[in-house]
Order: C-alpha cells, then sequence, then structure tokens
C-alpha cells in the first residue's frame, strides 16, 4: 500500500503531542511494509532546515517541504476579518507553491491513500480530486472549532471575546464543509467522532483510532532514571493556546494561593515559553523552554499535571507519562478522549481546591498513589501499542479501497 501524508508541519524529531502522533504511524506504516511519502510546510514559526533531519527519516518518508508562512499577522487578520469570509485560522496555509508541489507529486506518483494530518492542510482538496483516484482521509487530533468555542468562552476581555466568536464561528463552518468532502474522517478519540458524526450527512466512513507508540522501548530506556520524590510537573508547547492558558491558570489559581513552593517544585517546560513565565523561575520553580528529549525530561519526575481548561483531542503526554509511571492529575477535559479513571489510572481534579488536594495526596501519601501509577503503565501497554494502532489503521484502509 502507498500512502501520501500530507502536514502543515515536519513531524520529526517528533518533540510535541502533534508531531508524536504523525510520525508513530508513520514509523508503524514502514514497519509493516508499506511506502509512505510524506509532504509538509515548513513556516518561520517551526523554521526547521530539512537538511538538518536524518538522512534515513528523509530518505525513509521520501520527504518533500515547501516554505509557508502561516504566521499570525496582525494586517493580514484585520483585513480577513472585514473583507473575507473564510477562516483566518485556515486561510494562513493556502499558498501556491505548495498547492504547485503537490499537483507535481500528485502527477507523477500513485497513491492508495491521501491522509490529511489537520483540518489545516484541507484547503487542497480540490488539486487532491483532479489529478488522483485515491481515497481521501482527513485525520483530525483535534476538532479545532471546539478547541476555539472553550478559548472564547473563558476569554475576559470584551473585544478579544467580540474577535473569537467571529473567528470561530468562522473556523466552525470551515471545519464543518470540509468533512463533507472527504472519503473518511479518522478522529483520535470516539468523542471527538462523535461530535464529528453530528455533522455529517452523506457516506463519510468515520472511524475513532488513537495514536500508537513503541512503548516497551520507551520504558526500558527511560523507566530507571532516580525519581525526583514529589516533585511535579507540566510539560506542552505554549504555542497552543490551551496550555498555555492551562500553564497561567496553573501558577495563579493553585501554584501561589495554596503556596506549594513551601512543599514541593513546579517544572515547567514547553516550547515558546513566554518571558514572564520564563522569569518567574526560582529554586522551587523551574521553568524552561525548548526542550530536546521531552521523555528524557519526563522520567525523573513524579507527578505529571494537566490543567487543561478548553481543547479538545488527546493528550499524548498522558498517555506518555503514563507508560513512564507517572502519576497523572488532570481536569475532566484534560482527560477526555483516554480511557481512564478517577482514582484507578488517574487522578481527576477540576477546581484549584481539587488541584491543590490531589497534589498534596501524591506528595504526602505516596503508597496511596502507588497502584494508580502501575494501572496507568497497564492501560498505556495495553491501548496504546504502535504495532496494534498501526493494525487498526490498516484494516480501515482495506475497507475504504474496497468502497
Amino acid at each position: 500500500m502507498k500512502i501520501l501524508q500530507i502536514s502543515q508541519k515536519i513531524p520529526f524529531p517528533p518533540l510535541d503531542g502533534g508531531s508524536i502522533v504523525i510520525n508513530s504511524l508513520t514509523s508503524g506504516l514502514l514497519k509493516e511494509g508499506h511506502t509512505v511519502k510524506m509532504l509538509c510546510m515548513v513556516s518561520p514559526k517551526r523554521a526547521i532546515d530539512a537538511n538538518t533531519i536524518s538522512s534515513d527519516y528523509r530518505a525513509s518518508v521520501n520527504l518533500e517541504t515547501v516554505e509557508v508562512d502561516t504566521q499570525l499577522k496582525i494586517f493580514p487578520a484585520l483585513k480577513n476579518l472585514f473583507f473575507q469570509k473564510e477562516s483566518y485560522h485556515t486561510s494562513r496555509f493556502r499558498s501556491t507553491k505548495f498547492a504547485e508541489k503537490l499537483k507535481q507529486i500528485l502527477t507523477n506518483e500513485s497513491f492508495d491513500i491521501i491522509q490529511m494530518e489537520s483540518i489545516f492542510v484541507s484547503g487542497y482538496l480540490e488539486i487532491i480530486k483532479k489529478y488522483t483516484t485515491a481515497k481521501i482521509v482527513l485525520r483530525t487530533q483535534n476538532v479545532e472549532h471546539i478547541i476555539w468555542e472553550g478559548i472564547t468562552k473563558n476569554e475576559k476581555n470584551p473585544f478579544k471575546k467580540w474577535y473569537l466568536r467571529i473567528m470561530t464561528r468562522r473556523l466552525s463552518h470551515y471545519e464543518i464543509e470540509q468533512f463533507q468532502k472527504m472519503n473518511a474522517i479518522i478522529p483520535i478519540t470516539e468523542v471527538d467522532a462523535a461530535i464529528t458524526k453530528k455533522y455529517i450527512q452523506n457516506n463519510i466512513k468515520i472511524n475513532a483510532i488513537p495514536f500508537g507508540f513503541a512503548v516497551k522501548k520507551m520504558q526500558s530506556k527511560h523507566t530507571k532514571v532516580p525519581i525526583k520524590s514529589g516533585t511535579i510537573f507540566h510539560l506542552g508547547s505554549m504555542d497552543w493556546f490551551p496550555n498555555l492558558e492551562a500553564v497561567r491558570w496553573l501558577l495563579e489559581e493553585v501554584w501561589e494561593p495554596f503556596d506549594l513552593d513551601q512543599k514541593t517544585t513546579l517544572y515547567l517546560a514547553g516550547k515558546f515559553m513566554p518571558s514572564d513565565i520564563l522569569n518567574m523561575g526560582n529554586k522551587n520553580l523551574v521553568v524552561e523552554s525548548t526542550i530536546t528529549d521531552p521523555v528524557g525530561y519526563m522520567s525523573d519526575k513524579e507527578i505529571m499535571i494537566v490543567p487543561l481548561l478548553s481543547g479538545s483531542g488527546i493528550r499524548v503526554k498522558i498517555i506518555e507519562g503514563m507508560a513512564l509511571g507517572k502519576i497523572v492529575i488532570s481536569t475532566t477535559l484534560g482527560a477526555k478522549g483516554i480511557n481512564c479513571e478517577h482514582g484507578k489510572n488517574i487522578l481527576i481534579a477540576d477546581t484549584p481546591q481539587e488541584f491543590y488536594e490531589a497534589i498534596l495526596l501524591c506528595i504526602e501519601h505516596p503508597e496511596r498513589c502507588e497502584s494508580i501509577r502501575k494501572e496507568a503503565q497497564i492501560l498505556a501497554n495495553e491501548k496504546y501499542n504502535e504495532g496494534l494502532i498501526t493494525g487498526r489503521f490498516l484494516r480501515f484502509y482495506e475497507e475504504l479501497m474496497e468502497r
């Protein structure tokens, strides 16, 4: 089987959740003997010199890249607001050069499956349908307009709220319209699948398939590191707004009001960490920006916190943390889409008081959390194994091609 994956970013090295999700499937397909080609955008925000990427990876996926400036800019945003109707979230990913490269690839090669790795690259559907008869699959790591509905709801500034409401409405219209044009959609969770099905009117196959990774390999490499007892951490890219919103809430509503710096050390890390948070660092609040080895970063810490207030999809870092035997404390929303259970393999907290009590429980009564840690590892091993997930994708592709 030959698959073309189209992404708005190069998913290598797989450092953030989105890249991990894409790369893990690519890896699984290659291990099963299938052919994968990767076409990716390279934006100034994620300025990766494709020539610095390992030659093995470039060769294995026959990597092709196109520079596309997807940065948020004030004047184009205002022009979009007052003179255009398309969502600015998605219009930033339109590129003549990218369209030409895609056309060239489809003219010279044939594929069984073309998989778009987000709604942001779905603007090239007309070209795909014109130059190939391959089945077109949209893989959604989030239902994007659901995320922005949450962000809009939580926004306090009246002007920003007004603007976000307009942008979210446009994004919702665009996303739902694109759903109708696919042969199939693969949401990353059953929750997102249920939401997507509400918008589908034609005969489009929808199958929720989570991500998978080499769990045993990760565990063998990173679970023998000495743990800093009682330490808590959050790891996530700060250019994804829900992560930034979550970290600010954690600091303002939990860390400072409950004087947790007197009881433990909090580690915060993620790309694009704002300078005001970086400058807050001290001996009990350790703040870093870019982490070159996210799994290694997590390995010597004990308690993972995921205080998401808005978002969709699945939190990849939670699954990785579970695989490493971390005790995870998350909001209900943060854990959504993961087949977990409060008190069994995760701790759920939705208010500052609940977060404080959960953290205190882990620090002062670690023996009571030991079973949670072990059950979390079992969940990661049984549900998110790379081979298992790759098999589900392949069976779905085969069913789709028979139609």
